[in-house]
């Protein structure tokens, strides 16, 4: 399914829990008082080992799309209802930008031309976000009213 060896690795029951807790709450169900923070929060730690453990080449490049992946589904999901997960998804993005960063880019002018053109890519992205929500919030006020 998701992941690179083991089948019941902690990134699969992290994402797997995450996704169904996120389904059963958004149908107004709860499960026995774990939240879909803690679920991601399994994946983000999962992810993590994942990074440790495969720190070259394709193995890394194929763990970082995985947490990535996760931080989208995350915001997809429950971000928009949830300021708890929103900042868990991001600070697992941002770690992931570091993590890469560290572990592949040696000189510090190649550091800081990575950094500055993240910078800039992070940024058009959160406009961008922010006009789509602005657009939804319209819609949503000529609608009620």
């Amino acid at each position: 399914m998701l992941s690179l060896g083991n089948p019941k690795s902690p990134q699969d029951l992290g994402l797997a829990a995450f996704v169904a807790l996120s389904l059963l709450e958004r149908h107004g169900l709860s499960a026995s008082g774990i939240g879909a923070f803690h679920a991601l929060l399994l994946a983000g730690f999962g992810l993590g080992v994942l990074n440790l453990e495969f720190a070259k080449g394709l193995p890394l490049a194929a763990t970082a799309l995985l947490t990535f992946g996760a931080g989208v589904l995350a915001l997809m999901v429950k971000g928009r209802h949830d300021a708890v997960i929103r900042a868990v998804a991001y600070c697992l993005f941002g770690g992931e930008i570091l993590y890469i960063t560290l572990t592949t880019i040696d000189s510090l002018l190649g550091t800081s031309g990575f950094f500055f053109m993240s910078g800039l890519i992070v940024a058009l992205l959160a406009f961008l976000v922010l006009r789509v929500e602005r657009h939804f919030m319209a819609v949503r006020k000529q609608e009620g009213a």
